[in-house]
């Protein structure tokens, strides 16, 4: 691909490929890959929103400051058009801006991590799609203790029949062990690779990580209820945004972007999941939501997770984790579609928790980010209201999904 004349990058370039944005021009330099892997620079008008930029990156900033993480992280985008928006990184070894930065990447496209229980919609997403289950099936979770090809697998607390909304909202590791379970490795490998994890998402920046799955003819009963409730699969930041937009958007994965073209047919992306069992998903993340993550006066969306880091060598380092929150706002009509990673936080291993630790950075984030657009905020009994109406996603989902599929069995 020739190098064509472009003015200089200035923040965006750096910022977008360091991962740390400060300022971003509507056209800057931008970096594009050819099919034989070839960078050249180009001016484009970028999709990022230099205000929610700038939000971000302060955001980030106070978060370091406060935690001392290895990595912080922060990607947000529109869920009914795959555009990010916005998109920051820090890290140890990233420095500070303006500084030589060497061996960095954007950690937003290129760090692997464990999701923990950011993952558990995936696998909920795929019982359900594949009939396995409707909203009144009972799945007993053992009482908190469930033994699967020798090891054990634990409940923060003891439960016994859980729905699949219960096992979401309840944040059950043996719920969703035994819904993967249930699944197969097959279908299980199918779902997930679905809503876009193992491989690139195709965003257009060098350096993108296609992610960690295990092969589907590899996954044995004890890694497959592993990998139900987050762990033993490795994602990227990008990979859990999109994944979350599937569902923020009615159940069509779009590919990200971060190039603006007027000119441009609109947006196409995959539908994954049937809109009713992605409404039924979207109920469960509303329920799921933790208070560090609200929005006074607004809706949020979204699920925590908390997993052990991985050290260089592939090994678990004790009392070190990576947290995170993946989430969309408002809930009912969103905006926004966000993934916050904090790797490794300086904190109490008693409060290294994806809800006390990523969910306020987002909530501090989307509460600014709602002040930008002039967002209005809804009354308390319009909030009533709408949680009342989400009950109706049952039923819809009832009769448009399980009865076809049981009358297709048949």
């Amino acid at each position: 691909m020739t190098r064509l004349k472009s003015r200089p990058i200035l923040p965006v370039l750096l910022a977008i490929l360091l991962g740390n944005a400060v300022r971003c021009p509507a056209v800057a330099a931008y970096p594009v890959q050819d099919k034989a892997g070839k960078i050249a620079s180009v001016s484009r008008a970028t999709t990022i929103d230099p205000r929610l930029q700038k939000i971000v990156e302060e955001e980030l900033e106070k978060a370091e400051a406060e935690l001392h993480p290895q990595k912080i992280i922060a990607i947000f985008a529109d869920p009914n058009t795959g555009k990010i928006l916005a998109m920051a990184s820090r890290s140890e070894q990233s420095g500070k801006y303006g500084q030589a930065r060497e061996k960095v990447s954007n950690e937003a496209i290129s760090f692997c991590f464990e999701p923990g229980s950011t993952f558990k919609m995936v696998v909920c997403a795929g019982f359900l799609k594949e009939g396995l289950g409707d909203e009144k099936t009972k799945i007993f979770c053992e009482n908190g203790s469930f033994a699967c090809e020798g090891k054990t697998i634990k409940d923060y607390k003891p439960y016994g029949d859980l729905t699949p909304l219960e096992i979401l909202v309840k944040s059950s590791n043996i719920g969703s062990a035994k819904m993967g379970l249930k699944l197969g490795a097959a279908k299980f490998w199918e779902t997930v690779s679905s809503f876009g994890f193992g491989r690139k998402t195709g965003i257009e920046l060098p350096g993108e990580s296609g992610g960690a799955l295990i092969p589907a003819d590899r996954i044995d009963e004890l890694r497959l209820s592993r990998m139900a409730f987050g762990q033993a699969a490795g994602v990227t930041p990008i990979q859990v945004l999109m994944a979350y937009a599937s569902i923020a958007n009615g159940g069509i994965l779009f590919p990200p972007t971060l190039v603006s073209d007027p000119k441009a047919l609109k947006p196409t992306g995959i539908r994954i999941l049937p809109e009713p069992i992605a409404a039924f998903i979207a109920e469960a993340l509303v329920l799921s939501a933790p208070e560090l993550a609200q929005v006074e006066g607004f809706s949020v969306a979204g699920k925590t997770g908390t997993a052990q880091a991985i050290a260089s060598d592939g090994g678990y380092p004790k009392n070190q984790y990576v947290t995170s929150f993946a989430g969309y706002f408002p809930a009912d009509k969103p905006k926004f579609v966000g993934v916050v990673v904090v790797d490794r936080a300086s904190v109490d291993e008693k409060i290294n928790y994806g809800g006390l630790i990523a969910a306020p950075i987002f909530s501090r984030i989307i509460t600014q980010a709602a002040k930008h657009l002039n967002l209005v905020a809804i009354q308390p009994e319009q909030l009533d209201v709408a949680a009342s109406n989400g009950s109706q996603h049952h039923s819809l989902w009832k009769y448009t999904i399980c009865g076809r599929n049981k009358k297709t069995k048949n």
